[in-house]
């Protein structure tokens, strides 16, 4: 915490000081304007108007002040270091350390300013220069239990857990109640895969300061390492009662969730799960265990899953009941909107439901307010899943009827009902209807008019962003073109929300914090990297690259120029500016000038006609010491996938919407019949949307790996290798236990051994850094 000092000694502002510290901040503001009157440019005066800018929240305008005072005494410590503090508020850390250093210049044995220095370096990727600060505060002030817990916070940062954990019982020691003490204990205790005793030291935190809410969280975290998922729930249930606000709490919440399944009514879970589908970054798939089994224990949503028993009655259904009932389930509504719901039995029940719907509109029969609110969450859902089981469905008929209605409505200027408009959408996307764009003259219930927004609007800004987007290179091989073609008709991954880093880091520390390592040659920079995200889809990837580094700049390219207008509408959403988008082939990434400080490529190599040759054009454009993120497919993490695609082959399917509707039929029967790999298939999310589906089963060009033919690939390309970021802790944890030798995390054959003991360890791919030869 940066810390305001105070000379005692400067007399004609001792009364404002005092007024300061009881915390008078009006008094003593008005103290200060009498006295800076009479000496209008008097230091000390323009130093403590700042400091008070400071504490009324107006960070911008302290910095003025002090910066007035600086300039009329360049040599005054005081000043310097508030100076300094100023920066810091600011997140201006390199100005700030240079305020700091010239304060110690002035007055080597400053606590403050040593302390202040010693975040400031933490804070800029400097690591090792923050642990020697540190270690210079220690040795001015002894035992400091503050300063013991902050450098083992460093030399975690570092790596270094074990020497974290001696710091931190050496702070315990000096001030055994001091609970941010204990909690950074467990920190490194976890770091060292020491669950157990992790949770102790939580739990010692939270004796002492029950109200802790970093203790409440990381102690749901370590909860989770030893399996007790609901109480690492709870846990952090605990954390988000003391900091609703807090991004970090929010996405642990979803992480210790996800693997949970509830056989009974949860309220409380399902309203903090609602709060959390309601923030603006969260991952909804990775929720859907937890999501259906809470949805489960409700009435209408099991009565929704029995519209597929083969002995049930529809006529026995009141439509706008049963409608009426889901809608007012907050859950349902929430997660409809949000992601295609990975279960064959609500796919299945939902087909049903729209059957219901379109016949419901078609006889003109009103809707209430929460059962068009249904409505237009089902058809939301249709959409995002890309309408993927309506190719040949038995209600066409109606449906075309429905849409037949709609559009004469409009041509004659008419509004449709809402009623129709929903079951238009269940089957088909508003922005193909014809005259779809006249719905936008009309007001609409809220239900109606977000799914016109989803639909329509949408679509149509894409379609904008699409025109406007340079083109860097051109693209003429082959697979590349054929490659284009696939994601123009079917962009990748559609997606609504997304997690994001919560807190930008230095290259350095996000390596050492993520991968277990740190780099082997001299970065070109630490923080204000220049990234390229080559092969960016839809901005998944672009826009979390563009939260995790501290100050970088992302330039994100792909083929696809639906997949950019995607990637840039989102981004625009979330009013982002460190992000931009190009259509480029990385195979032609010679024709551009500029290079990078980090590449990241997931997903991309594996589908050119030569990875290798794509990687070549990569390291091209690293700067020397640059960094490199792949992600390649690994052959043992697709074995059901394998399966899947030679009888694709075997039956010529084709990569169309009837050709993804045989196949998936074909995938669900086999596992009906309790095929390992058809059943594998179903817990996969890329199952559930028309995109998903061919881009994991047919794809028109496609390779796999294993770790000895990474490690030849990065040695044609002289590239280190750093490490592999682990989809799941998890994992990680067990890859640790079985070689806990620091330089196994390095060792590729390590990672093919453990590979062939856990082979669905990498169903996603493989994700790695490397770094470039400095």
């Amino acid at each position: 915490m940066a810390t305001t000092q105070f000379n005692q000694s400067d007399d004609p502002f001792a009364r404002a000081r005092d007024l300061l510290r009881r915390g008078q901040l009006r008094s003593a503001e008005s103290v200060c304007r009498q006295a800076l009157r009479r000496t209008p440019d008097q230091p000390s005066g323009l130093m403590m108007l700042g400091v008070i800018a400071q504490q009324r929240g107006a960070p911008q305008r302290s910095l003025t002040y002090l910066r007035r005072a600086a300039s009329k005494a360049p040599t005054n410590a005081e000043i310097q270091f508030n100076l300094g503090v100023a920066h810091q508020h600011l997140s201006e850390w390199h100005e700030a350390a240079e305020c700091y250093r010239r304060t110690l210049a002035l007055q080597p044995r400053h606590p403050g300013a040593l302390n202040n220095l010693a975040m400031a370096y933490w804070a800029t990727g400097e690591i090792d220069a923050a642990i020697q600060t540190f270690e210079q505060l220690l040795a001015l002030k002894g035992e400091d239990p503050a300063t013991l817990t902050n450098l083992g916070m460093a030399l975690r940062s570092a790596g270094r857990a074990e020497a974290a954990v001696a710091c931190h019982q050496r702070a315990i020691a000096a001030q055994p109640s001091l609970a941010q003490a204990h909690n950074n204990l467990g920190n490194a205790l976890l770091d060292l895969h020491h669950p157990q005793q992790a949770m102790d030291a939580f739990r010692a935190a939270l004796a002492h300061r029950p109200d802790y809410a970093d203790a409440w969280s990381n102690l749901g975290t370590a909860q989770a390492a030893c399996g007790h998922h609901q109480d690492a729930v709870a846990a952090q249930c605990a954390a988000l009662e003391r900091a609703r606000d807090n991004d970090r709490f929010w996405q642990r919440f979803a992480a210790t969730l996800e693997p949970c399944t509830y056989d009974t009514a949860s309220p409380e879970i399902e309203q903090w799960i609602v709060q959390l589908l309601d923030r603006r970054y969260c991952d909804p798939v990775r929720l859907t265990r937890p999501i259906l089994s809470l949805l489960e224990t409700h009435a209408a949503f099991r009565e929704l899953l029995s519209l597929t028993d083969p002995s049930h009655d529809p006529a026995r259904v009141s439509f706008n009941e049963l409608a009426a009932r889901l809608g007012r389930i907050a859950l349902f509504d929430r997660f409809a909107w949000l992601t295609p719901i990975c279960s064959p039995q609500v796919e299945d029940a939902l087909a049903r439901f729209r059957q219901m719907l379109v016949s419901q509109a078609r006889a003109e029969e009103q809707l209430s307010a929460p059962a068009l609110a249904c409505a237009a969450a089902v058809a939301a859902q249709s959409f995002l899943s890309e309408y993927l089981d309506v190719v040949e469905a038995p209600d066409n008929g109606h449906v075309q009827a429905a849409a037949a209605q709609c559009t004469a409505d409009l041509a004659a200027g008419r509004q449709p009902t809402p009623e129709i408009v929903a079951a238009v959408a269940a089957y088909q996307p508003l922005h193909q209807l014809e005259n779809g764009e006249r719905l936008n003259r009309f007001d609409w219930p809220e239900p109606i008019a977000r799914l016109i927004e989803l639909q329509l609007n949408e679509p149509a800004r894409e379609a904008n962003l699409r025109a406007s987007l340079p083109t860097l290179t051109p693209i003429t091989d082959e697979t590349s073109c054929a490659v284009q073609a696939q994601y123009e008709s079917h962009p990748y991954p559609r997606w609504r929300k997304l997690d994001v880093p919560t807190v930008p880091l230095s290259l350095d520390r996000y390596l050492r914090e993520n991968v277990g390592t740190g780099p082997v040659h001299a970065l070109p920079a630490q923080t204000g990297a220049r990234v390229l995200v080559a092969g960016c889809g839809t901005g998944r990837h672009a826009i979390r690259t563009a939260f995790r580094f501290t100050g970088c700049e992302v330039l994100a390219i792909d083929l696809s120029r639906s997949s950019l207008g995607y990637a840039r509408r989102q981004s625009e959403a979330l009013g982002l500016a460190n992000v931009s988008y190009a259509q480029a082939d990385l195979l032609e990434l010679e024709q551009m000038d500029e290079t990078f400080d980090v590449i990241e490529s997931v997903g991309v190599l594996h589908h050119l006609a030569d990875p290798t040759a794509g990687l070549g054009q990569l390291v091209k454009r690293l700067r020397p010491g640059g960094l490199l993120k792949l992600g390649l497919y690994s052959r043992a993490g697709r074995a059901d996938i394998n399966w899947a695609r030679a009888w694709t082959e075997q039956n010529a399917i084709q990569g169309d919407a009837r050709g993804i509707q045989r196949l998936r039929a074909w995938v669900r029967e086999r596992a009906e019949a309790g095929d390992p790999h058809a059943r594998s298939l179903l817990r996969r999310s890329d199952f559930f949307a028309t995109s998903l589906v061919r881009d994991m089963l047919l794809h028109v060009c496609e390779h796999q790996f294993d770790f000895m033919q990474i490690q030849r690939m990065l040695a044609e390309c002289d590239l280190a290798f750093l490490g592999l970021e682990p989809a799941n802790m998890a994992s990680y944890r067990r890859f640790r236990t079985r070689y806990p030798e620091p330089d196994k995390l390095t060792d590729l054959a390590a990672w093919a051994a453990f590979e062939r003991e856990h082979p669905e360890m990498f169903r996603g791919m493989y994700q790695f850094w490397c770094q470039k030869p400095g």
